[in-house]
């Protein structure tokens, strides 16, 4: 439902992920604008920073646990007991992270500008590598985090059942809503007329919070009991 630009368009497609999108309407072996690329690493550092937080908030990641990793050598924090309480040692890690990262990219990012010599968006989309990025030892450490969050993190039995629990309510409202349309707020209606109805329905469930979600969906599947009754 957006009019998104070709370069936006393209970041999209071109996004550094497992998942490889091929359009015609985009040129394969051209790397994207170098606006496209700072994205997908801010998308990552992130990620992972917050995600960080949320371990540390929930309990689910100790701040020992943490501290013990090697790439926190790379990041770098300061004593726990240099801080007031635990949310303020938290917020410093975070911070550090984000601080740490993005000060990493630009400045290696500014290198290989200048050691490739790009000076035009015609040097960015013909050079075969990844201008934008991390150092060799950021990326690794990088890496490192991801893989921590995935043991420590991802797969923690407790957010897991959390998150099965919100992929019933995404695929239920989806299912609702495909089936009583006449449930979406008005815009969202006419576009129906004119534009696929499945696209249509997964944006407005794109644009929900979770507290939204778990409201609608609760309403659904309560005026569906109401209907049987």
């Amino acid at each position: 439902g957006l009019n998104l630009s070709y370069e936006v368009r393209e970041g999209i497609v071109k996004h550094e992920t497992t998942v490889k999108m091929n359009l015609p309407e985009f040129i394969p072996n051209e790397r994207p604008t170098l606006e496209a690329s700072l994205v997908d690493i801010a998308d990552e550092i992130a990620y992972n920073a917050h995600d960080i937080d949320d371990g540390l908030s929930s309990g689910f990641i100790l701040v020992e646990e943490l501290l013990s990793q090697d790439f926190m050598k790379v990041i770098g924090h300061d004593e726990p007991g240099s801080f007031v309480d635990v949310d303020k040692f938290r917020y410093a890690i975070v911070r550090r992270i984000i601080d740490t990262t993005v000060r990493n990219v630009l400045e290696q990012t500014g290198q290989r500008i200048e050691e490739l010599k790009i000076e035009s968006l015609e040097d960015v989309r013909a050079y075969n590598l990844r201008i934008c990025g991390y150092s060799e030892e950021m990326q690794k450490t990088v890496l490192d985090i991801k893989s921590f969050l995935f043991q420590r993190l991802y797969r923690h039995p407790e957010l897991k059942k959390h998150s099965s629990h919100a992929g019933d309510i995404i695929k239920g409202l989806f299912e609702e809503l495909i089936k009583n349309s006449n449930f979406l707020p008005e815009n969202f209606v006419q576009r129906i007329n004119h534009e696929i109805k499945e696209l249509v329905v997964a944006d407005y469930i794109a644009g929900m919070t979770d507290r939204f979600a778990e409201r609608v969906y609760g309403e659904l599947t309560g005026k569906k009991r109401e209907i049987k009754n």
